[in-house]
């Protein structure tokens, strides 16, 4: 007769009372207790009776030989114990092959994607930590408003950094920092007969490498910059112009000026936003051709120059944050206060994560938080599915062994015994895998860094293994409990009997691990076809102009924009070239704002401002609405003859432009009226708005835009390569496809687009594998069911519809949980985008439909079998 849940409580409760037991001890004790009394109880002696004749029974000396036994069975034998589990473990390894194989397979590629991910996260996070100041370290940002729109920049007047210095006490130092970008000429260098273009030129102040600490493998950082005619290269530089010789002491030209080499740094971190190739001394522009002298670096009408403070005391950054507004107001009341001039101290460490900058008033790119926030929501996820797989197998596990423990009890191991090895067992299994992800990991980063661009090592990342370690051992104890504390605490004669069998309770909440696994699969299907979607969106959309067959050629600093038009006289003879116009920046990169006095408008007007040649409208198929393109026959069209788009008119508030007055705020002389509207057309990436532009025949012009005819591509180039050495016989000859400049400004979307997809697939071939070895265990469960079913006449088919049903309705549930999720989440990611797909149901669809196929596929590769078993043999084993 078994005790009721209350007799069983008074039994413990008075044991405790009366000192027989503490802890474990006392559960072995009750257990004894309750089975000696089962006896009694079942002839019909009262409980109390029954009770009180086993006490009698138990002797202080017994319970002092338990206790003695319990500890030394718990603690001394610890490493035979370990050897029994080990034992144990193998032969539960080698009995349930496949078993064992998806909960170590599931793990491993879970710990392996987390680590990744997490190695991921680490990275962006530490961005510009390396340097020995960098707390002390913030860079000055300009703000300005100008016709209710925001321009903000992280570049600003080259005056500050010393101005602030002799000021303020707590600026302990300053390094200003210039783009050669900002020049008139694309840098050149050349060592004896190696001549190349080099776009990763920056000008600094001789304190640069105070603030900015990297490390040197020659040359000494401290007067590195102190000579005009120096120049410090990064590993990869000196090894591609010198070889192996120690290029410090050697020259190397700069465009026509010898610089000698004072210092080779090791290859810059991966993780920094100060992204260079080589440092010139900020006294070196003026070999850059840009300045004639260096008074520019007194000058207030300039703010190309980023600007770093070294402040010694965190608590004087708000005062001297004030002070540079103040400062502004001083030297340039009128500017500042027109357009509403602020200033801002950024701290270093937030750069990378927290601009809002564009790549043109920036080192370098800056990262993307919402990016970082769904790879690392992905990391999470395929861990969570790896984890359930294992919870749910190990409980599954458990109520297969529940003869096994029965066994155990009987011949006398105790429950204590029984929940260490339990737990010892699984947490054994978490560190097996995590040693293999380990081990992958390694293997793996090389691609994986290659393949996103940045450099991690796992060696330089320990608290990321620690952290991983500690989850593994967590997850271990977790997935072990199950058996460790339940099925141990089972009476031994009820279980043998076949009194007690696996229960419900446990199979329901197993299911909604698989629905949670599913839900999940779910998301990530939809991510992968949004992102898809949307890059493929970017990759056709019309543009409003044609950039296919189009060469973009860079020409700033050449003859060949000092004699232009001869240069586009010589390719127009070339039967494989239709038009030719020049530019000042790429189609489909970031455009500068200018400010425009706007007639019908009292405030000033910020837009985006493209510089051209003639027939840039011709060359780029831009459709013109109203009025006409710039001509060379007409001489004011070169002064001042205006083109705008449909987003400048509607922003002026004309309905006709043609004839309205413009004028340049920043650039004396350029003075004119509009003469022609062309339809709006993207000039900047399709995560921005096409804003107000305005086209005007005015330098610089940086590249030369030529127009192939379709097939003649490689004749075209051929042609321009000779005009090009006609002009520049000593300069390298460079050029790139439209297409495949715009293409490449999508690299990250692209990469994301590739993740999304690589991680999907992982997340439903790990959930599968858990559902696969989780249904095995299931239909072992149920065949006598499936048995009695079919002797009573019930198909195959029908069994196969019974046993797929569960888990369609499963699918379905964690369907409708997954929609509002994948939903929320990629329309925050797609929100990124001016210009972006529309929902479609058909998103839901195909990841509902793939869902189904692949839980059914995996149910029935499984159920078949069973359904076509011989209820003979079924029942007969039962």
């Amino acid at each position: 007769m078994r005790l009721e849940r209350q007799e069983i409580a008074y039994i413990r409760n008075d044991l405790n009372k009366k000192g027989f037991a503490k802890g474990s001890l006392l559960d072995e004790l009750v257990d004894h207790v309750c089975c000696e009394m089962e006896d009694d109880l079942k002839k019909g002696v009262p409980f109390k009776k029954a009770y009180e004749r086993v006490l009698q029974t138990i002797t202080p000396d017994q319970i002092k030989q338990v206790q003695a036994e319990s500890f030394s069975a718990t603690y001394p034998t610890t490493r035979a114990m370990l050897f029994n589990t080990l034992k144990m473990m193998w032969r539960q390894a080698t009995r349930f092959r496949v078993h064992t194989a998806i909960n170590v397979t599931g793990l491993t590629i879970g710990f392996i994607v987390f680590t990744i991910v997490a190695l991921f996260l680490k990275h962006e996070l530490d961005f510009d930590k390396q340097f020995t100041h960098a707390e002390d370290i913030y860079r000055i940002t300009m703000s300005s408003t100008v016709g209710g729109v925001e321009n903000s920049i992280p570049t600003t007047f080259p005056v500050f950094g010393p101005e602030l210095q002799a000021r303020y006490g707590e600026v302990a130092d300053y390094a200003r920092v210039i783009n050669h970008k900002y020049t008139r000429l694309r840098p050149t260098f050349r060592y004896e007969d190696k001549i190349f273009y080099e776009d990763g030129v920056i000008f600094a102040d001789s304190t640069f490498f105070r603030l900015f600490d990297f490390p040197f493998l020659s040359g000494d950082a401290v007067t590195a910059l102190n000579d005009p005619n120096s120049v410090v290269l990064t590993s990869a530089m000196a090894e591609k112009y010198f070889g192996t010789h120690s290029p410090v002491g050697q020259t190397i030209r700069f465009n026509d000026t010898d610089l000698l080499v004072t210092g080779v740094l090791k290859e810059l971190p991966s993780n920094t936003h100060m992204k260079f190739d080589f440092v010139i001394p900020m006294s070196g522009l003026k070999f850059s051709g840009a300045f004639r002298n260096l008074s520019v670096l007194n000058s207030w009408d300039v703010d190309w120059f980023w600007n770093y403070l070294l402040i010694s005391d965190g608590e004087a950054v708000e005062k001297i944050e004030n002070g540079i507004t103040s400062l502004a107001q001083e030297q340039n009341p009128e500017q500042t206060k027109e357009h509403n001039v602020r200033f801002a101290l950024q701290h270093l460490t937030d750069i990378h994560l927290f601009s809002e900058f564009d790549y043109n008033t920036d080192i370098s790119s800056n990262g993307n938080l919402t990016n970082l926030y769904i790879l690392v929501s992905i990391g999470v996820l395929v861990l969570m599915i790896s984890s359930i797989n294992f919870i749910n197998l190990s409980m599954s596990s458990a109520a297969r062994r529940y003869k096994e423990i029965g066994v155990s009890k009987i011949l006398g191991a105790m429950r204590t015994q029984l929940r260490i090895q339990y737990l010892l067992e699984a947490v054994l299994i978490c560190v097996v895998s995590f040693v293999l992800a380990i081990g992958a990991v390694k293997l793996i980063l090389p691609v994986f860094s290659t393949w996103v661009g940045v450099e991690m090592i796992l060696a330089n990342n320990y608290g990321v293994v620690i952290l991983l370690f500690l989850f593994t051992i967590v997850l271990g104890l977790l997935s072990g409990a199950y058996p460790a504390f339940f099925m141990s605490s089972l009476e031994p004669q009820r279980v043998l009997k076949g009194v007690w069998k696996p229960g419900h309770g446990g199979a329901y909440f197993r299911k909604v691990l698989i629905g949670v696994q599913v839900t999940i699969s779910i998301f990530l299907m939809v991510g992968t076809i949004v992102v898809s979607e949307q890059l493929s969106y970017i990759n056709h959309r019309e543009l409003g102009f044609d950039k296919e067959h189009v060469i973009m050629l860079p020409i700033r600093g050449t003859q060949i924009s000092r004699h232009f038009v001869e240069f586009k006289q010589q390719l127009l003879g070339e039967s494989s070239i239709g038009n030719v116009t020049s530019v000042s920046e790429p189609i489909g990169r970031e455009v500068q704002f200018m400010s425009f006095k706007v007639e019908g408008k009292q405030e000033d007007q910020f837009v985006k401002i493209l510089n051209v040649t003639h027939d840039f409208v011709q060359t780029m198929n831009l459709q013109l609405l109203e009025g006409r393109d710039m001509s060379p026959e007409i001489g004011s069209d070169s002064v001042g003859g205006f083109v705008i788009n449909e987003a400048a008119a509607k922003a002026f508030g004309w309905d006709e432009a043609v004839g309205k007055h413009l004028q340049h705020v920043w650039r004396e002389g350029v003075d004119g009226r509009v003469i022609g509207v062309v339809k709006d057309f993207n000039f900047e990436p399709l995560q921005n708005q096409v804003d107000p532009i305005v086209i005007w025949f005015g330098g610089p012009y940086w590249y030369a835009a030529i127009k192939t005819q379709p097939g003649a591509a490689s004749q075209a180039i051929s042609a321009i390569e000779a005009a090009w050495k006609k002009l520049e016989p000593e300069k390298p000859f460079d050029f790139q496809f439209l297409d495949a400049a715009i293409q490449k400004v999508y690299e990250r979307e692209e990469r994301m687009s590739e993740m999304f997809f690589v991680f999907a697939i992982i997340s439903i071939g790990t959930a599968m594998l858990g559902l696969y070895g989780l249904i095995s265990f299931i239909l072992n469960q149920r065949l006598k069911e499936i048995g009695v079913r079919k002797v009573m006449g019930a198909s195959s088919n029908a069994i196969l519809l019974l046993i797929s049903g569960e888990y369609v309705k499963l699918v379905f549930i964690s369907f409708m949980a997954a929609v509002p999720l994948s939903y929320w989440v990629m329309n925050y990611w797609l929100q990124t985008f001016a210009f972006r797909i529309s929902w479609s149901p058909a998103y839901f669809i195909i990841a509902f439909g793939i869902a189904i196929v692949v839980v059914l596929a995996t149910v029935l590769s499984r159920a078949g079998i069973a359904a076509d078993l011989n209820p003979a043999k079924v029942l007969r084993s039962e």
